[in-house]
């Protein structure tokens, strides 16, 4: 009895045996798997869900020069409990070297006040050596009460980040736990849909790359403090003459020295605020002030 053949276009290797090819198979259309009006008003009750439950800089956070608000740990903690889902994480990988030697370097913006408006600055430089290097990539599973997972979020966080390069042997932990929140926030924004209103890991970043700062307010623009019977109450130390500063500014230590002896704290802590922007608008002063110059008339000493 003949052996069964294979119809096919690959050569025969062997006697009564052929390779099969199987023709490609027609794409199918994908389409969605609720109807419109359901997805509307799943976005709408979401969007219920956020106003009534979600608490401005408790869960969600407005950064200055973003359009979205960033979604926080506590509000992807609330999203996903409230929806009947637990977020599962796993270590997807790790790198820890405790005895790493790592040279940093950081930067610093200081602004330069040197005259009211000024918005200029300059950046100083600080660096130094640390030991220990770690590094997490996270996932998080958002799984429903069915166990089906929902969706899932990567996060990752390093040693090398600016903020923990100087101290990363106290910091693993917390390094650990940034990158598990990263991941359950990407987690939480993918599997509901959230992406449209909130964004995430942008109160992560160095104020100076999210929005354009504005340089802090100068020692002439701050305003005295609101004391009863002084004419110059509330007013900018800028339009305080310099006798009344110099005044004020023997009383303030007088008034400082008395406040440590009977350990008044609150006081000390105003007074030295007081005296030291008193101090920076004289030196502000005396260093503005233009060079006498000599009369016209004057006898020359040759």
């Amino acid at each position: 009895m003949n052996a069964p053949t294979v119809e096919s276009d690959s050569p025969v290797t062997e006697p009564g045996v052929a390779v099969a090819t199987q023709s490609p198979r027609a794409l199918r259309i994908l389409r969605p798997v609720q109807a419109p009006a359901q997805m509307i008003e799943a976005q709408n009750d979401m969007r219920a869900f956020i106003e009534q439950v979600l608490e401005k800089d408790k869960d969600y956070g407005v950064i200055p020069g973003v359009k979205k608000p960033s979604l926080l740990k506590p509000g992807a903690e609330k999203v996903t409990l409230g929806f009947g889902c637990v977020a599962v994480p796993r270590i997807l990988e790790r790198e820890v070297e405790h005895d790493r030697p790592v040279h940093w370097v950081k930067q610093k913006k200081v602004w330069n006040n040197a005259h009211r408006g000024d918005k200029t600055f300059r950046w100083e430089q600080e660096e130094g050596d640390s030991l220990g290097l770690y590094r997490y990539v996270v996932a998080v599973d958002i799984v429903d009460p069915d166990g089906v997972v929902r969706g899932t979020g990567i996060g990752a966080c390093s040693s090398m980040e600016s903020k923990y390069v100087d101290r990363p042997r106290d910091s693993e932990n917390t390094i650990l736990k940034m990158a598990t929140k990263r991941a359950h926030v990407g987690a939480v924004l993918g599997a509901f849909g959230l992406s449209e209103q909130f964004t995430q890991d942008v109160e992560d970043l160095p104020r100076e790359a999210i929005v354009k700062e504005a340089p802090p307010e100068s020692p002439l623009d701050k305003k005295w403090p609101n004391w009863p019977n002084f004419a110059y109450a509330r007013k900018p130390f800028r339009d305080i003459p310099t006798d009344v500063l110099t005044e004020q500014l023997q009383k303030a230590r007088t008034t400082v020295e008395k406040a440590r002896e009977r350990r008044d704290a609150d006081v000390v802590r105003m007074g030295e605020a007081l005296i030291a922007n008193i101090e920076a608008v004289l030196e502000i002063r005396r260093t503005d002030a233009p060079a006498p110059e000599a009369a016209e008339d004057a006898e020359l000493p040759f």
